[in-house]
């Protein structure tokens, strides 16, 4: 059956899969972009180029047409979400919100005794200072309060650490770079954070599933790869992919406060302590989706992307400096060993 589908933010990372995936079925897609990603032009799709900020004009543009099906890839602050919910009560059959991980208390992990953790387990503070994490709750606040009081037909998708081909977050070319170019790849002491990631194809058949059951209405899933790993793992994965051995340097926030590393600027790109990890069964038992790239399957498909683009300079100044300072603390207590001794 073609549907009438509308894609917010359908030129992104996440976006674009999305997109793609719809596109294989006969459907008629639209897609709202800014224009700062290009479409690909073998997709077959309308769109709309247009800053949602600008919020009248978002609001008028949309209120010319009606879809079955509405994807949300990019309500980063509830104000997005309350536009939407006033644009579409009534004038669509489903609507799909892609949320994060985030909303769970992550930043503290110890309130939670056991993992995986479960849609129904707690989330963080509405008061967070942090914005992301709080405009998210917030923005799934309003979407299920709309649920609750006049049915407005939600579906929730919560990732955690999305990766794949194209990734524009500095996750998975982290290691790419380092280990690629033979450099120290600095790996958060004493590196036994574990995280799950989940392929970007993997989330974009979730959206597709969930859109074609309407059983999904009403409900929020976790999407996970369901594999941890940590940094260490990651990277020997890494090298032996790309046939180079990961030379991993460990660090402490107080070597990065000794080393004057810049504060607005991310080392490592995951959690540096804990345990990051979801369950992906209620998808899986509801809904029959299955994730279906493990992590080396997706790694290497990272790995060929990042090949085909090519290396790009960095300046590895204050990472060296890093270092420098790792390897003077480390004398500085061999010093001290000695002289106990």
């Amino acid at each position: 059956m073609e549907m009438k589908i509308l894609i917010i933010g359908g030129s992104g990372f996440l976006g674009s899969r999305i997109l793609h995936h719809f596109s294989l079925k006969i459907h008629e897609i639209t897609v709202i972009t800014r224009g700062i990603h290009k479409i690909d032009a073998k997709e077959k799709c309308k769109y709309i180029q247009i800053d949602r900020k600008k919020r009248t004009k978002f609001k008028s543009s949309l209120m010319k047409y009606e879809f079955d099906w509405v994807i949300d890839v990019c309500a980063m602050e509830h104000q997005d979400t309350k536009e939407i919910i006033e644009i579409f009560k009534n004038r669509t059959s489903h609507f799909l919100h892609i949320s994060t991980d985030a909303v769970y208390d992550f930043a503290h992990l110890e309130d939670y005794s056991t993992f995986p953790i479960f849609e129904s387990d707690k989330q963080g503070d509405l008061t967070d200072s942090h914005d992301y994490r709080r405009e998210k709750r917030k923005c799934e606040q309003l979407l299920m309060q709309a649920y609750e009081k006049s049915k407005f037909p939600v579906t929730i998708i919560r990732p955690t650490y999305i990766y794949g081909p194209n990734n524009y977050k500095y996750r998975e070319k982290y290691f790419f770079d380092r280990i690629f170019a033979k450099k120290n790849l600095f790996i958060p002491y004493p590196g036994n954070a574990y995280v799950d990631l989940v392929h970007v194809d993997d989330v974009a058949s979730l959206c597709v599933e969930c859109l074609q059951n309407p059983k999904s209405i009403g409900e929020i899933y976790n999407a996970s790869g369901g594999e941890l790993t940590s940094g260490e793992l990651l990277a020997k994965l890494v090298g032996n992919i790309i046939e180079i051995e990961p030379n991993i340097v460990y660090y402490t926030d107080d070597d990065l406060r000794k080393a004057r590393w810049p504060e607005n600027k991310r080392l490592y790109p995951f959690i540096s302590k804990g345990i990051k990890c979801i369950s992906n069964q209620k998808a899986i038992h509801q809904l029959g989706w299955i994730p279906q790239i493990r992590l080396r399957e997706g790694i290497n498909q990272c790995y060929k992307t990042y090949m085909e683009k090519g290396f790009e300079e960095i300046n590895w100044k204050d990472e060296e400096q890093l270092f420098n300072t790792i390897l003077n603390n480390q004398k500085i207590l061999q010093n001290k060993n000695e002289i106990q001794l």
